[in-house]
């Protein structure tokens, strides 16, 4: 944003809207002192704090619904077709890219919404395309606007968070309408998103008893708590205008749940780290990473494969290469890298299925035992994973356990003879201490994965919810991956059963 351009304005906040921003102020304090406490939401409670919570930012909702509207339908015109031409346009105008040229372009007609296709033959390791720098979206040129860089300088939240960074960024631009540098860009994203943190309490009771339940739940009452701290630093800005030299990024009139909530989830879920220039060249240092969009780029979707993204020094861009071969009108795809099924709804907003590495955290208790020998577990444990009210295994697709996780409960299944008296390396049960230790180290995994996976099982329910069949593939990818956690226990156990009993004949012998 450069300085003279005027932001859209919706009218002043009447005291109705702010009556309930206090309302919401004060239960989201309530709802963190609750948490800090140790206690545990139950959300099939209509007066639980956290719904209490959701209650009030809902009728908040409502009430700034009926003044501002959502600024991507505000502002976003034209039919879809036409604005993926424009913004074809845009990024020819603006970088001399011609994306006719690249052997893809934008479909908005597929499965998964809009995606890229191929244009002719291509094979893998060809050239997709290259942006550059002068298109993206960054922490960088959003400290072109005077108000978000006092902001990133002054306050803690925005310095330590380069998304919201990023997202008020967006709001801003956003604001500008057509005048905006990006407004091509911004006319093309989606005006709503599936992530996890957009949710019903209905939708998020429905995601129990998996680890995403709590993640959730944890980043929208982030999110919430952010709203909360930024509108009322905005009031104060304004307030004191005369002694804080700048405005807000966005007024206070503006400034609504719903519309930061599209910001910040157009960041999350297509934000990548790319290069800066901050770093000193004349000290070799390497540049060090910002926050970005990347137009176009960030309309690939999905597949699992090899990562084929790089940043070119030299071109000051972002190219991208084929991981896979594909025909004319076939759909391209990337990978978005290492993540599981769980990230990729709390940031993505969808379950891939055919997932070869997803993962799935298993909840694990230390075994109850005689007391001195439980508390000297619990501290070896507590030594490789931190002070934390439970305690996760994580279980890989394949079966296998991560190598943290098979540390956590080779501790938990040593006998009391076999538990260090004085201080242990890093290194201590990273591999086997003996069979019998791995024996009952594997049946700990396989009781801990029955437990959860009954579990998961008793909650599959036929639900009338707009998310529904996301959540049940979520469900049914972490049901696959603890069968195949229960297989490999099973497999492995029986293995080293008969191991063991082969070397018990022949000391007979």
């Amino acid at each position: 944003m450069s300085s003279g351009q005027k932001l859209a304005s919706f009218g002043p906040v009447p005291e109705e809207e702010k009556l309930l921003h206090k309302k919401l102020e004060l239960s989201c304090k309530a709802v963190m002192l609750f948490r800090y406490q140790g206690n545990e939401f139950d959300l099939s409670n209509p007066e639980d704090p956290f719904v209490t919570l959701i209650d009030i930012l809902n009728e908040l909702r409502a009430v700034q619904k009926r003044r501002v509207p959502h600024l991507q339908d505000h502002f976003a015109s034209g039919d879809l077709s036409s604005r993926f031409a424009a913004f074809e346009k845009w990024i020819e105008t603006t970088s001399g890219v011609k994306t006719s040229e690249f052997p893809v372009k934008v479909a908005d007609n597929l499965a998964e919404g809009n995606g890229m296709v191929a244009t002719k033959d291509i094979k893998v390791d060809d050239t997709l395309f290259r942006i550059p720098t002068g298109l993206f979206m960054s922490e960088k040129t959003a400290c072109e606007s005077l108000s978000i860089a006092w902001l990133r300088n002054k306050d803690q939240l925005c310095a330590e968070f380069p998304s919201v960074v990023l997202g008020l960024h967006v709001m801003q631009e956003r604001l500008l309408g057509a005048s905006s540098k990006w407004a091509p860009y911004l006319d093309v994203l989606p005006s709503s998103y599936d992530l996890a943190i957009t949710y019903s309490v209905r939708e998020l009771n429905a995601l129990r008893p998996s680890f995403l339940y709590g993640k959730a739940v944890d980043r929208m009452l982030n999110l919430i708590r952010q709203f909360c701290y930024l509108w009322e630093e905005f009031e104060l800005m304004e307030k004191t205008k005369d002694t804080t030299v700048v405005d807000p990024p966005v007024s206070v009139e503006n400034f609504t749940y719903e519309n930061f909530e599209w910001a910040m989830c157009t960041v999350l879920s297509r934000q990548n780290a790319v290069p800066s220039s901050s770093a000193d060249s004349s000290e070799n240092q390497a540049p060090k990473a910002m926050l970005a969009l990347v137009p176009f780029y960030d309309m690939v979707n999905h597949a699992e494969g090899e990562m084929k993204t790089f940043f070119n020094p030299k071109e000051n861009a972002i190219e991208c290469a084929a991981m896979h071969d594909a025909k004319p009108n076939e759909q391209v795809f990337m990978c978005y890298g290492v993540r599981n099924n769980l990230e990729f709804l709390l940031y993505q907003g969808f379950v891939y299925g055919e997932h070869k590495n997803d993962t799935t955290q298993v909840p694990f208790s230390i075994p109850e035992v005689p007391r001195e020998t439980f508390e000297k577990r619990k501290y070896l444990v507590q030594q490789l994973v931190g002070e934390k009210p439970e305690i996760h295994v994580v279980v890989c697709r394949n079966g296998t356990v991560s190598p943290i996780g098979l540390q956590v409960l080779r501790i938990c299944a040593l006998k009391e003879n076999e538990i260090p008296e004085t201080e242990f390396p890093a290194t201590f049960c990273q591999e086997p201490l003996s069979d019998s230790n791995e024996m009952a180290a594997l049946l700990l995994l396989k009781t801990a994965c029955e437990v959860q996976l009954e579990r998961l099982l008793a909650s599959r329910k036929s639900l009338d919810l707009p998310h529904a069949s996301t959540i049940a593939a979520f469900k049914e990818a972490e049901i696959l991956n603890l069968n195949q956690g229960i297989a490999t226990a099973t497999d492995t156990r029986v293995r080293l059963r008969k191991r063991m009993k082969n070397r018990s004949r022949r000391r007979k012998k």
